[in-house]
């Protein structure tokens, strides 16, 4: 749930994961599903696998990222700023 109430973890909350998402696809480039679920998990602890499929569903919604089922890969999608040709 993205509303907060007072019992809310900020460190496994689904807006933190989404972050930590973002931030390891942008730095270490496309990554295996299983794999990054697992690097998060590393970083934030057991309970973030929870959030992950809400926080990289969040990030699909709002174009960040898109996933290849074939390779099985989630990779950052470059914002494009509108340049005219």
């Amino acid at each position: 749930m993205i509303r907060p109430t007072r019992h809310l973890d900020l460190d496994t909350c689904v807006l933190n994961v989404a972050t930590h998402v973002a931030h390891r696809l942008r730095k270490d480039g496309p990554a295996k599903y299983g794999l990054l679920i697992d690097m998060i998990q590393d970083e934030l602890g057991p309970q973030a696998k929870f959030q992950f499929p809400l926080a990289v569903g969040l990030l699909y919604l709002l174009g960040t990222v898109e996933y290849n089922e074939k390779a099985d890969l989630l990779y950052r999608v470059e914002p494009d700023h509108g340049t005219a040709k």
